[in-house]
């Protein structure tokens, strides 16, 4: 099937390369070259998606190009460099919702794309898109949903995709966001998940969920993307609905973290900075009902930092703290 795919496409191929050797005599610095490769369902290529094209380094997206019924795309005359592609299928695929937006050569995880080092012409980029079988974990009560909110510009973050994978990040499925940025998933087993929103070039933390027969239903979760982060908290089970808070973010100099609990708790607030570094801990016991903290900030240097608070040696809450004086 691979073979006689790429015999079609020869001709195209050829006057590619013909385009790219006289656009490359006109250039005096910049080479040009044009690549491409089919997208396959399986051992078939789909009849209609995208591939869409990232500078690597600076992960913005530079070039869109439609997938037909053969399954292949191109794209022309671009300069010299190191890229990413990525893939996906058009809702009128047939096979949409069964296959991932997926990355050459066949990852999930933009971190683990193979990088396209752009220095000649060619047409073997092909891109095995990721299946997954959701009969295997679409079976029992658990519901997980919630919204994506973009911080910098629009409210809502349409079109996001995201994963869910088991406890070791193995990848189970995936939803991307409506136009309202909320996405769902449903009828899931007992187990523990891995909720895991992805966005090419940003850093995720990603956000644990057990399902329970005590706790089967996750609603209202809020991710967040700001300044290069995809943040956010959530334990229900443990954390009172709508109760926590940390201010003032951005912080000058004594920080307050409040929350409220159903039962008498071990909390334990670390706090690091974007290395990792761990700069601030703090173990204690509460009561049922509100608990608060008070962090002197004072001495801390002006940049981001990550809160993480475990209860009871779960992880509860994932925040973010801007620290400017």
């Amino acid at each position: 099937m691979r073979k006689i795919l790429l015999f079609s496409i020869l001709t195209i191929a050829i006057v590619f390369e013909a385009l790219d050797g006289f656009s490359q005599e006109q250039q005096n610095k910049t080479n040009y070259y044009s690549f491409g490769g089919h997208v396959f369902t399986g051992d078939f290529p789909i009849e209609l998606g995208y591939a869409r094209l990232y500078n690597y380094g600076e992960y913005t997206p530079i070039d869109t190009a439609i997938i037909d019924t053969l399954g292949y795309y191109y794209f022309y005359r671009k300069p010299e460099g190191k890229y990413i592609v990525m893939a996906f299928l058009d809702k009128s695929d047939p096979n949409y919702g069964s296959f991932a937006a997926t990355y050459y050569p066949s990852t999930v995880i933009w971190e683990e794309a193979e990088v396209i080092d752009l220095k000649e012409t060619s047409w073997e980029y092909d891109i095995s898109l990721h299946y997954f079988e959701t009969e295997t974990i679409e079976n029992g009560p658990g519901k997980i949903s919630g919204t994506i909110q973009v911080m910098n510009s629009k409210p809502i973050a349409e079109n996001i995709d995201v994963m869910l994978c088991d406890e070791n990040l193995n990848f189970l499925g995936h939803r991307l966001t409506n136009n309202m940025g909320e996405f769902l998933f449903e009828n899931l087993s007992f187990g523990d998940y891995v909720l895991y929103p992805q966005v090419i070039g940003l850093t995720t933390i990603p956000i644990s969920i057990s399902i329970t027969e005590n706790q089967s239903q996750y609603t209202g979760i809020e991710v967040s993307i700001k300044d290069g982060f995809i943040a956010s908290y959530i334990n229900e089970s443990i954390v009172k609905a709508n109760s926590f808070m940390l201010y003032p973010n951005p912080n000058a100099g004594l920080l307050n973290i409040a929350f409220e609990v159903y039962k008498a708790v071990q909390v334990k607030t670390r706090i690091f900075d974007l290395s990792g570094r761990l700069v601030y801990e703090y173990s204690s016991k509460t009561n049922i009902g509100m608990n608060k903290q008070e962090i002197n900030t004072v001495n801390w240097k002006n940049a981001y930092y990550f809160c993480d608070i475990l209860i009871d040696g779960q992880s509860a809450i994932h925040q973010k703290i801007a620290i400017i004086h």
